[in-house]
């Protein structure tokens, strides 16, 4: 295999090894396809938030990386889709800390756009983020190296996020 054989996953509560993952019955795997979250005005709960690495080698980047659950759709792009298409699943966002005291105030600021309150170390306040319940405008971009590339990102207006706390009104 590789030289992370020792590195364990999680599965069902139960730590698996790499060697345990290749003896797996693939007729029992559901397949999983690869979709962006579709453009529009949703509410969302946050699942979690962490710290993260995403890539590998010398291309690993530190991220805090949100997860957050559709509770509800305000309004699609693509009036072909329903509610039903989106709700109970999940849009990542992560924020790069290649900067990593600009990537912390982008968090911060994101968090309190939210209306999420809190103090402390940057783990108690991820910790303290899960749960938490805003409205947000979702956007599609290309990638700028490959245009076919599409990314789905809550979108900034300025500067500032375009969410807000699940009580108040989206800006139009």
């Amino acid at each position: 295999m590789s030289d992370d054989q020792d590195l364990l996953l999680e599965i069902g509560g139960e730590s698996v090894s790499l060697a345990d993952l290749a003896g797996i019955d693939m007729d029992n795997v559901a397949e999983v396809r690869q979709t962006i979250f579709p453009a529009g005005a949703f509410k969302f709960r946050v699942d979690s938030a962490k710290l993260d690495v995403f890539g590998s080698g010398q291309d690993k980047k530190a991220a805090i990386a949100f997860k957050f659950k559709c509770t509800d759709v305000l309004a699609f792009t693509d009036t072909a889709l329903q509610a039903n298409d989106v709700i109970d699943k999940f849009h990542q966002e992560p924020i790069m800390l290649t900067d990593p005291i600009e990537g912390l105030g982008r968090a911060k600021a994101f968090m309190a756009d939210c209306g999420f309150k809190g103090n402390g170390k940057l783990q108690e306040l991820l910790a303290g983020f899960a749960g938490t319940e805003f409205k947000t405008i979702i956007t599609h971009r290309p990638d700028k190296k490959d245009t076919s590339r599409i990314y789905s990102n809550i979108g900034l207006n300025i500067g500032q996020w375009k969410v807000v706390p699940a009580a108040a009104e989206l800006p139009s």
